[in-house]
């Protein structure tokens, strides 16, 4: 008679490890950008500005005699009168304490305090701004003078001004 085999033992199968999940690794947090220094109108609110003109031709000054000039840029401070973009506007070079007003057309930095016309700044474009005076024209750089004309239509480059803060 056959010799029975033995039963062969069993093959043990190994146990599989198991994989470890990968660590997760912390989602960055994201680079705060910068928050953009103010252009414009919003620059009112600072109340040390320059009105420098964008055709390049210079800036709003004030002559010996406080007449409105476009010449070298002068410091100038804005005062805020009832939101809007609205204030009076002072030439702090010549330390007189008075405030742009229309003269004949011109401006001349000659009202006293509590009497200075109020301007309002109106953006127009690429941070760009125009300066409406109380009777409806607006601040115009006239061949070296500071004067003010009637808007006809869009601003013209003569119209348009650069606001830059200064301390």
């Amino acid at each position: 008679a056959p010799t029975p085999s033995p039963t062969p033992a069993p093959t043990t199968v190994p146990t599989p490890v198991p994989t470890p999940a990968p660590t997760p690794k912390p989602t960055p947090k994201p680079t705060p950008k910068p928050t953009p220094a103010p252009t414009g109108c919003a620059l009112l609110q600072g109340a040390y500005i320059r009105i420098a003109s964008a055709d390049g031709s210079g800036g709003w000054a004030v002559d010996n005699s406080n007449i409105g000039i476009i010449s070298s840029v002068d410091d100038l401070v804005s005062i805020p009168m009832g939101g809007n973009n609205q204030v009076v506007i002072s030439d702090t070079r010549l330390k007189t304490y008075t405030y742009f007003q229309v003269v004949s057309g011109r401006m001349h930095n000659t009202a006293p305090s509590g009497s200075g016309e109020t301007f309002t700044c109106v953006e127009v474009d690429d941070g760009l701004v125009t300066w409406r005076a109380p009777d409806g024209t607006y601040v115009t750089a006239d061949n070296g003078k500071l004067t003010t004309a009637p808007l006809n239509g869009t601003p013209t480059i003569h119209q348009k001004w650069i606001l830059s803060a200064w301390d």
